[in-house]
This record gives C-alpha cells, structure tokens and sequence, in this order.
C-alpha cells in the first residue's frame, strides 16, 4: 500500500511515511495483545496480568498518536480509559 501512495502523492512522502511506521508500530502492539492476552488466558497469574495491561496502554497510546483531525479527536475513545 505504501510504494503506490508515495508515487501518487511524493509530496506528502513524509507525512506517508509518519503513517506506515504507526502502522508497522500498532501492527506489532496487536500481536504482542494477543499474545499478552493468550498466556493471561492460559496462566491468570499478576504476571502475565501485568504483560497483558503494559502492553494495551502501549496500543491505546500508539492509537492515541494516530488520531489528530479534530473530528477523529472528539471520537477518541481511549481519552474515556
């Protein structure tokens, strides 16, 4: 999806970039909350409670980053967290 958008529109390039690195970085934090979420299933100890809830703020923050238009802050649901 990148390399067509930065050929249609070179002159947002960095602006295109910023947004696939905060893809590549919520991609990653989505995997890591699955993986958080399944060992919390499998063990329910404080440990992997605490692996799982570090690792949503991490998500909820990255998402939060994401979001600037005034129209998608006023739909910011983790400002309700």
């Amino acid at each position: 999806m990148w390399p067509p958008l930065l050929e249609r529109a070179p002159m947002d390039s960095v602006l295109i970039l910023k947004m696939e690195k905060q893809h590549e970085r919520i991609a990653e934090l989505h995997r890591r909350a699955a993986d958080s979420a399944a060992g919390f299933v499998r063990a329910a100890d404080t440990g992997s409670r605490a692996d799982l809830a570090d690792t949503l703020t991490e998500l909820v923050a990255a998402l939060g980053n994401t979001c600037t238009t005034k129209r998608c802050t006023s739909f910011r649901w983790s400002s309700r967290c």
